[in-house]
């Protein structure tokens, strides 16, 4: 379904005024994710599990390599063919605090992705909103009760 292919990504970053480096965030990994399968990255923390994520949901571009969704090499798609290919790959964050605005209420983080992805018209998909946080017992006006938030 999706695979990975000698991906590379790396980084210019600026260590003063007139020097560069290059941070290898990703060095020449190779998955592949068969239809129906889960897979866990593990590394530590700065091994560039993140990137790789971003690189093959198309939110980064490579340095080197390809990434491929069924038989579409998706790394080279234009902005518009990867807007399209948006409501199919869709990251999960792996910290929902760093992830979500504790200013905003659940029927805006809801919606959030119905509205960037031009899903519907704005009254088909407060409509669609509201049904599913019925369907989980969640008020649409209710903001999110995160640790840091009054």
């Amino acid at each position: 379904m999706i695979a990975a292919r000698n991906v590379r990504k790396h980084y210019i970053k600026r260590t003063g005024l007139w020097s560069k480096a290059v941070v290898h965030a990703v060095s020449g990994v190779t998955l592949e994710i068969g239809p129906g399968e889960t897979v866990g990255l593990v590394g530590e923390s700065g091994s560039g599990k993140s990137t790789l994520g971003r690189c093959m949901a198309g939110m980064e571009s490579l340095t080197e390599g390809q990434i491929v969704w069924g038989q579409s090499d998706i790394s080279r798609l234009s902005f518009h063919e990867m807007r399209l290919l948006r409501k199919e790959v869709q990251l999960i964050f792996q910290d929902p605090f760093d992830a979500l605005n504790p200013n905003l209420t659940v029927e805006q983080l809801v919606m959030e992705p119905l509205v960037h992805l031009n899903i519907g018209t704005a009254r088909e998909r407060s409509q669609k909103v509201r049904n599913l946080l019925e369907r989980v017992g969640a008020a649409a006006g209710t903001c999110l009760a995160l640790p840091w938030s009054a």
